[in-house]
């Protein structure tokens, strides 16, 4: 009796002990958050491969150390299914691709059957594009190049790219982005259409196929005069501006090394008469967003009522005034800085100084002005300043003698561009600099640019503002009589024109002829 007691009593504490182990020391842990290791594991990029890290915790704040399974949902609730590899709470899901952008859930879930569920965020990659695919066009030095970002604007490297060419008759070509995400390439399309950019097989961009040149929309026609002009310029190239240029509409003494000044500050060239503000020129100001104004010249150039008046509006002005045209280049080019190579021109020159401006302006160096025989002392501090090593005189021993030559040779490398005439200088300059590595766009301009050259009416400004925009967007200025074409830029234009993408008359016919702007497009077309 007393054994089959024990007995009872033992089977009693075996029951008691299975049915409170499976609560207690066997009890399993549910799974309950999850947390992504950064930013770059729920914010992915359509068509890039990506690996997602994560942390998983249970409904105890402890990291999580079952087995999972993972469910990526899109926004119609398809699902495509993973298996996460891992341990000790810390999570990876390799070789995610997703083909279409959008908002997606990631489910992830034990073994169990508890699910954690969040949000993951997919975006097409950001493109830029640089260059032009142009029809016909076989020079290999003519390259495109595109630079990938992800979804976080971070380079997408070393990243297979497709550029496919097939509906324009190029064919296909495979590239791989550099540690910047960029890759370059040529093609040479026979058919106008688009040439499509894919990633893993999706089309994230695409280049037009485009006419070699094409003839741009005059800029001005309507015949304001500077000031109105100086507007439309400022319009074509610039949205907005923290920065504006004020100067005279009437002579160009002052603002003739303004160029590499607009191209440093980014910033318009706007022309106003001395004494009052132009109205439109006033509206343009407030249009850009600007908040400070360089002032060139002195009060005789642009009055101090005009001055106060804009200072009255809450904008900042810096004056940029000399004792003469010398002085004021000179503190133009203490804005610019040191440069390697400085370009000097005749201080009565203006057709020179227009010639070389957007040049100049692109290699950030500024532009000095000489007297005939003998270097102003305000030049002579400013190359001081600006320590170059090589000075480039633009024009021919009729307008800056030999004697200029020796000054500046002990201290210096010397060079001379000078033609027979103006456009002969012009060709000099325009076959040393033009670019042969890329096509760019070209503005014509007028070159009546000085009092001597409009019999004692006002000169045209055209070629100063259309130096400003050609320096803007990487082209160039061609300053042209009204109505005849010279002969040395007929030539040149002849055998350049495939470097030509744009052509575009910057004045009003009074400045360019309609019959010249013809001959122009006629020449240049390709």
């Amino acid at each position: 009796m007393k054994k089959k007691t024990i007995f009872v009593l033992f089977m009693t504490m075996l029951l008691v002990i299975a049915t409170v182990i499976p609560q207690t020391a066997f009890a399993s842990e549910e799974l309950d958050d999850i947390e992504f290791l950064t930013s770059s594991d729920y914010r992915l990029t359509t068509g890039v491969s990506t690996t997602i890290n994560f942390k998983l915790y249970d409904d105890n704040g402890d990291l999580f150390t079952g087995s999972v399974t993972a469910i990526l949902y899109d926004s119609d609730g398809k699902g495509t299914s993973y298996m996460p590899s891992g341990s000790s709470g810390y999570y990876s899901i390799n070789n995610v691709t997703v083909d279409v952008a959008g908002d997606y859930d990631l489910v992830v879930e034990s073994s169990d059957g508890d699910k954690v569920t969040v949000p993951i965020e997919v975006a097409d990659p950001g493109i830029d594009i640089t260059g032009s695919l142009i029809i016909n066009d076989a020079n290999p030095s003519h390259k495109i190049t595109i630079e990938l970002g992800d979804a976080h604007g971070e380079a997408i490297r070393r990243q297979s790219v497709t550029i496919d060419g097939t509906s324009v008759g190029a064919g296909t070509l495979s590239l791989t982005t550099d540690y910047l995400g960029k890759a370059s390439f040529s093609m040479t399309p026979t058919m106008f259409g688009n040439a499509d950019i894919l990633l893993e097989g999706h089309i994230i961009g695409t280049i037009p196929v485009v006419k070699a040149y094409t003839e741009g929309e005059r800029i001005g026609e309507n015949g304001k005069g500077s000031a109105g002009l100086s507007v439309a310029v400022a319009e074509e190239g610039w949205e907005s501006s923290s920065i504006v240029i004020l100067t005279r509409d009437d002579i160009l003494a002052d603002a003739m090394a303004a160029v590499p000044l607009s191209k440093k500050l980014d910033a318009p060239i706007l022309m106003t008469s001395s004494s009052s503000l132009d109205s439109e020129v006033l509206s343009k100001i407030q249009e850009l967003g600007a908040s400070q104004v360089f002032i060139i010249g002195g009060a005789e150039a642009i009055s101090k009522e005009i001055e106060a008046s804009l200072s009255s509006s809450g904008l900042t002005i810096s004056r940029l005034s000399g004792k003469n045209r010398y002085d004021t280049a000179a503190q133009i080019a203490a804005q610019i800085g040191s440069a390697d190579v400085v370009y000097m021109t005749y201080g009565h020159g203006e057709a020179d100084a227009m010639a070389i401006s957007s040049f100049a302006a692109a290699q950030g160096s500024p532009i000095l002005l000489t007297d005939q025989d003998t270097i102003p002392g305000e030049t002579l501090a400013a190359l001081k300043t600006v320590s170059p090593h090589k000075i480039i005189l633009i024009g021919g021993t009729g307008i800056i003698s030999p004697n200029i030559e020796k000054q500046l040779a002990g201290n210096y490398t010397v060079e001379r561009w000078g033609g027979t005439d103006r456009y002969n200088t012009e060709q000099i300059i325009l076959e040393n600099l033009l670019d042969k590595q890329s096509a760019r766009p070209v503005y014509f301009a007028s070159a009546l640019v000085a009092s001597s050259d409009v019999s004692g009416g006002k000169p045209f400004g055209d070629a100063l503002l259309a130096s400003a925009l050609a320096a803007k967007n990487n082209g160039f200025v061609i300053v042209v009589p009204q109505n005849t074409l010279p002969s040395s830029i007929q030539y040149f234009l002849s055998y350049n024109k495939g470097y030509l993408t744009k052509g575009t008359v910057v004045g009003s016919t009074s400045a360019i002829s309609r019959g010249l702007q013809e001959q122009l497009s006629a020449l240049i077309e390709h």
